[in-house]
């Protein structure tokens, strides 16, 4: 979760976080994508922020060959591995924000709602629209009723032909 909206960006934000360990070192994959970006609202971005954290290895000092890690290490290096992870890696995340402050405050509201009344949208998206925008689908009783007559139309013609 972001912690620092300080443009108001109305897109919205979702991350991924993916922790890999392996023998010598722990890497930090995260996945940001911002949906819903204006002023169109119909566009997404993708962000990937990997970080690695090198262990503190013993090592043989005649071969440099990487000895069995003690229970003391394992909890030192786990410390700093997780240290890392808030101090360094998610500091970045946070950071990552829009500098297009103009394209926020402009929202085509006209365009979103008749896309919204001809039910052109997921109902997540409708979802979306209707809680940060108040644009929901207005109206649309013609829209189905008019769907109905049609495929009504379309039966009786076949009747009248066939029967």
């Amino acid at each position: 979760m972001r912690k620092g909206n300080c443009t108001s960006d109305k897109a919205l934000n979702f991350c991924w976080e993916i922790h890999l360990r392996f023998d010598e070192y722990d890497l930090y994959v995260s996945i940001l994508r911002r949906s819903y970006i204006p002023p169109l609202m119909d566009m997404y971005q993708d962000i990937v922020v990997c970080s690695r954290f090198e262990f503190t290895l013993n090592l043989n000092p005649k071969t440099r060959a990487m000895l069995p890690q003690r229970p003391q290490d394992m909890k030192y290096n786990n410390a700093q591995s997780f240290r890392h992870l808030q101090e360094v890696h998610r500091k970045i995340i946070d950071s990552i924000q829009c500098t297009d402050i103009g394209a926020q405050i402009t929202i085509f509201k006209d365009i979103i709602q008749k896309r919204a009344n001809a039910l052109l949208f997921s109902e997540d998206t409708l979802s979306f629209y209707q809680y940060n925008l108040q644009i929901f689908p207005q109206q649309f009783l013609i829209y189905a009723v008019s769907y109905l007559m049609r495929i009504m139309s379309t039966l009786l013609n076949y009747n009248a032909q066939h029967y």
